[in-house]
């Protein structure tokens, strides 16, 4: 496996996800122009790697690029690899692009719209390292203490678990329904 150099990935990933956005994602109404794209808390994790959340306009992922010598010699993109933290055990899909190498994705949020600014979605990605990090026990128990933007996370994530129709699906919730002629 011939990576990237670690310390040039964090810029090789917005590099690569920015012209994708560009180029494929920017004219879709799935994507949340109120998000940029963003790699947050880039960190080494020790033998599995370095890893961060990944902020785009479409997803928010955790980015895993892995120790030399984790995934094996029999690597294929789009297999899942568990990966163990504190917190619990989390499947990764195994992904490749040339700029980049060979990494591992974990969806977080798969529907960013509702993710009112950036803001609130670095807060997001910085809680989601933290809850990560954190013994299973200790995340289970943890107080409710709210800031503001805490909530705003808390409402994004109630929408997203609201179901969405094929119209507000593909942007077309304003749209007049089109009449049938029977």
């Amino acid at each position: 496996m011939s990576d990237p150099v670690m310390k040039d990935l964090p810029e090789a990933v917005l590099t690569h996800y920015q012209r994708v956005y560009e180029a494929s994602m920017k004219a879709l109404p799935m994507s949340n122009h109120r998000l940029s794209v963003d790699l947050f808390g880039w960190q080494d994790f020790g033998e599995i790697g370095h890893l961060g959340v990944l902020i785009t306009p479409w997803f928010i992922s955790l980015l895993v690029q892995p120790q030399a010598g984790l995934l094996g010699d029999s690597v294929k993109v789009g297999q899942v690899v568990p990966l163990t933290f504190p917190s619990g055990q989390y499947e990764f899909l195994i992904n490749h692009q040339p700029s980049l190498g060979y990494y591992l994705t974990c969806a977080l949020v798969s529907e960013t719209r509702p993710i009112e600014s950036q803001e609130v979605a670095l807060l997001l990605a910085q809680q989601m390292l933290a809850y990560l990090f954190e013994p299973m026990q200790a995340v289970k128990s943890k107080p409710a203490a709210r800031s503001n933007l805490e909530q705003k996370i808390q409402q994004a994530e109630d929408q997203l678990d609201k179901p969405v129709s094929r119209r507000a699906l593909f942007g077309l919730r304003d749209a007049p329904v089109p009449h049938q002629q029977g």
